[in-house]
């Protein structure tokens, strides 16, 4: 983002409801512009242009940090006045962010800020303070670079963000790159886990796109493990690696082995599967359906389960598993025939063999195989006429939870159908 646009960005913030500063900031000697003080400018905001704001903090420049600190020094000076009234709470963080707000426009005339804006983005208490606090510290670089990079090491909620600011304003990336590469090495599976949730957000940065050393360091962090920080990671990597396309194909075999296995836990394995899925159809999805249709073949139900979610994911890419799918609606686990419905559903092609076999799975033994099926017809519209009888007899028998969905569906097929 531009300077100027910025700027703006920031001082329009000024102009809604700002709790404007005062207090016992008001007891300095404030610096002056136009014979107004930094606090009067604040407070004519909202009756003035948010640019004459700008004008304001730009000519008074280093002078103001002085004050702007004072702010954000408040909290340490009256937590039992805040901790009695809660209202106070709120009153006290708009003055933080306000100041933080202004330390952005004056960018590197802000240094002096730094040691004060670490302690708030490094505060796990402050959460609304971590944010805007690494935000005022990126547009402070080449003086925030140290300041930020010890930030990734902290156990607080910004380090993801502190990665994402360096990367965007430092211009010099390959010391950074240098200790991120050295985190996912590491054995700290929190750590890697911030990285690569940072690295995951990096979709066409053209710097990020051109480290290829994170590929195989991201691969490293793909695990079988299902607990909740190894889950989280293998998906944060899995993402990271979608980023690089066809050039991060190494990491294809650890991504499958990866959903080879599980838990009953659906909610985690689901979003394992569904990162897998999509980094596939971006890496090489030729390989990855290839892959996927073998594992339906396996004996471990939930090797299977798995591959019908990931294909779900690849979407229409995975177009060549249809006959495999199609096959697995007749899988001994109703799980497994659930996701394969659900797969042909995203992948919408070839209704000619899958209508029909929908169809029959509406008399599934198991009621929720009937009612994805229903929903799964929905899609193919006009198409699955041949449905509504069948999906007429699943509206009487689901529960009032998927009626809708259902009805829905009969819908999309024939909007005059009558339930």
């Amino acid at each position: 983002m531009k300077r100027g646009a910025h700027i703006w960005a920031v001082v329009v913030a000024f102009s809604f409801g700002i709790e404007m500063v005062c207090g016992q900031t008001t007891e300095m000697n404030e610096p002056e512009y136009n014979g107004k003080t930094l606090t009067q400018w604040f407070e004519d905001t909202n009756r003035e242009s948010p640019v004459a704001l700008a004008e304001a903090i730009q000519h008074i420049g280093s002078n103001a940090v002085p004050f702007l600190v004072a702010v954000l020094r408040e909290e340490q000076m009256t937590n039992s006045a805040v901790n009695a009234n809660p209202d106070g709470v709120w009153t006290e963080q708009l003055r933080r962010d306000r100041a933080m707000r202004a330390l952005e426009v004056l960018g590197p005339e802000g240094k002096a800020a730094i040691p004060d804006l670490v302690r708030l983005a490094t505060n796990r208490a402050r959460f609304f303070d971590q944010s805007r606090a690494v935000s005022a510290l990126a547009r402070m670089t080449p003086y925030s670079v140290s300041a930020l990079t010890n930030i990734i090491f902290n156990d607080t909620k910004a380090e993801t963000r502190a990665i994402e600011e360096l990367y965007i304003n430092d211009t010099n990336v390959s010391e950074l790159e240098g200790v991120l590469l050295s985190i996912l090495h590491g054995t700290n599976t929190r750590s890697k886990l911030v990285v690569g949730a940072a690295l995951a957000r990096f979709r066409g940065h053209e710097r990020f796109n051109n480290s290829l050393e994170f590929i195989p360091a991201l691969t490293n962090c793909l695990s079988t493990n299902i607990d909740a920080d190894h889950e989280t990671l293998t998906r944060n990597a899995t993402y990271a690696l979608a980023n690089f396309g066809p050039r991060a194909s190494s990491a294809i075999p650890a991504m499958l082995e990866a959903i080879r296995d599980g838990a009953d836990d659906d909610h985690s394995d689901f979003n394992r599967c569904e990162a897998v899925g999509r980094a596939l159809a971006k890496i090489d999805p030729d390989q990855g359906v290839q892959a996927l249709v073998a594992q339906l073949q396996l004996t471990n139900r939930i090797a299977r389960r798995n591959a019908a979610w990931a294909l779900e994911a690849v979407k229409s890419k995975a177009a060549p598993a249809i006959p495999a799918l199609i096959k697995s609606l007749d899988d001994p686990d109703p799980d497994v025939r659930v996701n394969a419905i659900v797969a042909l559903r995203e992948i919408h092609g070839e209704g000619g063999i899958v209508i029909p076999a929908l169809i029959r799975k509406l008399n599934d033994s198991n009621e929720k195989v009937q009612w994805v099926s229903a929903i799964a017809l929905g899609r193919f519209g006009p198409e699955a006429k041949e449905a509504v009888p069948g999906i007429r007899k699943v509206i009487k028998t689901c529960d009032e939870r998927e009626k809708q969905f259902v009805v829905q569906a009969l819908l999309e097929i024939d909007p005059t159908a009558q339930p």
